[in-house]
């Protein structure tokens, strides 16, 4: 791949993995500024958690910013279309070999398909999704295959988050996802690497 075709911020020079803190890898497909996910960053604990991040955005990440003000690395995959997804997967799957993460965690349809796939093959041991979307409503505007992406992500899936009651229902109802089961459904307040309750 070309150089250009990816930009990648600096690992921790750690050598060899001595630390006790769980690595967590957010996957993240979202063009605006996400208030709600630079409250996880910034509080983060980080005597646990060792964060980084792999965005998939069309230019620079809106959330970039805040990820250098906490020294927190980052990926960035130029990202347009769905079609970008195998080039998504190769940038996660060598920042995956370079950080060996116990948790991958992904936010929206992009990242998940290419996310979760990656950690699956990879056999990284906890793979989240927070499931953002409930609808559409009726169901019969919704397209077959976004259907099966629904189911896909699912199955990958060893936990489950639900930010809402809707959301809830949409997987345990049309997906029968099972609650407490696998894939697990939890609440946002069970979401890693945060202190405070209902931080995802």
């Amino acid at each position: 791949m070309a150089k250009s075709d990816l930009t990648v911020q600096p690992e921790s020079q750690d050598g060899e993995r001595t630390s006790t803190r769980l690595r967590i890898v957010y996957v993240v497909w979202f063009e605006t500024r996400w208030p709600l996910m630079e409250s996880v960053c910034r509080g983060a604990d980080r005597t646990r958690f060792d964060l980084s991040f792999v965005l998939l955005n069309r230019a620079t990440p809106p959330l970039a910013p805040v990820l250098d003000s906490l020294g927190i690395p980052w990926t960035h995959v130029p990202f347009r279309r769905r079609s970008d997804i195998p080039r998504a997967m190769r940038v996660i799957w060598r920042h995956c070999r370079d950080v060996r993460p116990d948790i991958i965690h992904t936010h929206f349809m992009n990242a998940c398909l290419s996310g979760l796939t990656v950690a699956a093959l990879r056999g990284v041991p906890v793979r989240i999704h927070t499931r953002h979307h409930a609808g559409p409503v009726p169901w019969k505007y919704r397209r077959p295959w976004q259907e099966l992406y629904d189911f896909y992500n699912n199955a990958l899936s060893t936990t489950i988050i639900a930010p809402s009651g809707a959301v809830r229902t949409a997987l345990t109802v049309r997906n029968r996802a099972r609650a407490r089961s696998s894939p697990a459904l939890c609440d946002r307040r069970r979401a890693p690497g945060h202190r405070r309750p209902g931080a995802l």
